[in-house]
């Protein structure tokens, strides 16, 4: 049941003929303000009450707020019926000015500076408070600055959402109004949206026109011998063979070569550099799938959990190759007829084919089945089996490598603290998924869990799936021809064609891998022999 507030005072109440309200519509949509409008009549005793710019209106469903806002305009006619119509909190930060500034920090402390300065500048029932921040920077260091006087939001959006990504949220609290800068939503709605049961209609429309096969990543400015910044800026030649390009192949095949540039103000380090332009790449090289279903929720006739704003939720539409988790992107509520509602999603497709990216469905899958930890507990089950097997593998390889070494006298060295921090990542990932297991919650009473923590151990992108924290030296990648090793992101070892290949290697005292061993002696030789 949907309840509309104004100032604190009921404006619309179902239960009460007193309190009506007609045409009442929410529109909410990721990092915009959303909207409200609605008509009432001078009936309703809280007609009077509504002032433009200052009254704050509040909508709730079943007792959670989904908008919160301002009055903006209304227009009255001859019979004094009045149209209003809303925005919602986070358009008040187009009611405060960034003056010029030069910042060098990280992404919460510009964030808090902008917080501050807007807190500054208006009435407290305009004011925020810093919320929870998840959008991370490689270097934890960004450089921001800006020469004009520019509204808030306008910097929010440009030097934050355009350039990190992310999701900046308005959460309200105990009357506290948090802004949150997230880089995905940790909320899931039980309730599946499925044809045939409460899916009634999709329409599907493709983009490519935002399509790029090839991107040429600009760094910050270089300095001469002085340390003043002159007219070039870091390139990824140094690191990337003398090509200042990174592209796809498949996607050159397909629609020919198409460049475009990005620049990133803050990255003075190639490596850097060249990471962050294939993650972009990786992005820009999907065809941009937009879904509007149109769909029932049945939270309104059975006792299931709402479709809620910013929450994953499981489409399944057979005849439309659909069965992903998807994020709610947008939402049009009509609170009289809830039966119009309408849910926008945003698909990634790989490019070329237009099928979803089968690790990420992977990997949504895993966290669709929170609900029992049976099958949470399978998936962990196939893990060990196959980090068994993977270490199994590396153990037989050098098994045969030491066989070899019995018939042919040649040794070949292997650095014996490699293969322990292999074994030891291997088993971290296992005590990631068991904690995984441990994350599901009890939120007002319905079943939502938190599977953010996840994805920072488990990554996925169109050249495969990458295990490790996101911060760790150490991480594993699976592709198509080859499971790699690396550290700080280079590559020290792999296994491909059954054979394991290492970089670089050395051992200090003995290595014992099943049955053999490889010990160094006191006079600097080395003997390798069969325990037992």
């Amino acid at each position: 049941m949907y309840t509309v507030l104004c100032d604190g005072n009921v404006l619309y109440d179902a239960r009460f003929d007193d309190y009506q309200i007609l045409d009442a519509n929410v529109q909410l949509e990721v990092n915009k303000s959303g909207s409200f409008e609605f008509s009432v009549y001078p009936t309703n005793p809280t007609y009077d009450n509504i002032k433009k710019l200052k009254s704050h209106i509040q909508v709730y469903q079943d007792g959670v707020l989904i908008f919160g806002g301002r009055v903006l305009s209304d227009v009255v006619g001859l019979d004094k019926f009045k149209e209003v119509y809303c925005e919602g909190y986070m358009a008040f930060f187009n009611d405060s000015v960034l003056r010029p500034y030069s910042f060098n920090g990280t992404i919460t402390e510009f964030l808090q500076l902008i917080i501050n300065s807007h807190n500054n500048q208006v009435d407290t029932e305009k004011e925020f408070t810093l919320g929870n921040v998840t959008v991370t920077d490689p270097n934890d260091y960004i450089v921001r600055s800006n020469i004009d006087h520019t509204k808030s939001w306008t910097e929010l959006k440009n030097k934050l959402l355009d350039t990190l990504g992310g999701f900046l949220v308005v959460r309200v609290e105990n009357d506290i109004k948090y802004l949150d800068f997230l880089i995905d939503s940790v909320y899931m709605s039980t309730q599946k949206i499925e044809l045939g049961q409460n899916l009634l209609d999709v329409v599907k429309g493709t983009r490519a026109d935002d399509i790029i096969t090839a991107l040429i990543p600009l760094g910050a400015k270089l300095l001469d011998a002085e340390g003043n910044e002159i007219d070039e800026r870091l390139t990824i030649e140094s690191v990337n063979g003398g090509s200042d390009t990174v592209f796809n192949q498949l996607a050159v095949d397909e629609y020919g070569w198409v460049f475009d540039t990005i620049t990133f103000d803050d990255v003075t380090d190639p490596n850097n550099l060249m990471t962050k332009a294939n993650q972009e790449l990786t992005i820009r090289v999907n065809l941009g799938v937009s879904v509007s279903l149109k769909a029932i929720d049945l939270s309104m006739v059975a006792d299931v959990d709402e479709i809620r704003f910013f929450e994953y939720v499981q489409v399944t539409s057979e005849p439309h190759n659909i069965d992903t988790m998807a994020l709610i992107s947008k939402l049009n509520i009509d609170l009289l007829n809830p039966q119009n509602n309408t849910f926008t999603f945003g698909f990634d497709y790989q490019t070329l084919t237009e099928k979803q990216i089968h690790s990420d469905n992977v990997i949504r899958q895993i966290k669709s089945d929170y609900v029992t930890n049976d099958k949470v507990q399978a998936v962990n089950n196939e893990l060990k089996t196959l980090s068994s097997q993977l270490l199994q593998t590396a153990e037989s390889i050098i098994q045969q490598v030491a066989e070899n070494y019995a018939t042919t006298g040649e040794l070949g060295i292997v650095e014996s603290s490699l293969i322990n921090q292999i074994i030891t990542n291997a088993n971290e990932t296992l005590q990631t998924f068991t904690e995984f297991e441990q994350t599901i919650e009890l939120v007002d009473g319905k079943y939502v869990t938190k599977f953010n923590e996840l994805e920072a151990y488990v990554r996925t992108s169109i050249d495969g799936i990458e295990l490790g924290e996101t911060n760790s030296a150490f991480k594993l990648k699976i592709s198509n021809d080859r499971i790699s090793f690396l550290e700080n992101n280079n590559e020290v070892a792999y296994i491909s064609n059954s054979t394991l290949n290492i970089t670089d290697g050395a051992f200090f005292t003995s290595l014992q891998i099943g049955n053999f061993e490889w010990k160094a002696e006191e006079d600097g030789s080395v003997s390798f022999g069969k325990v037992g």
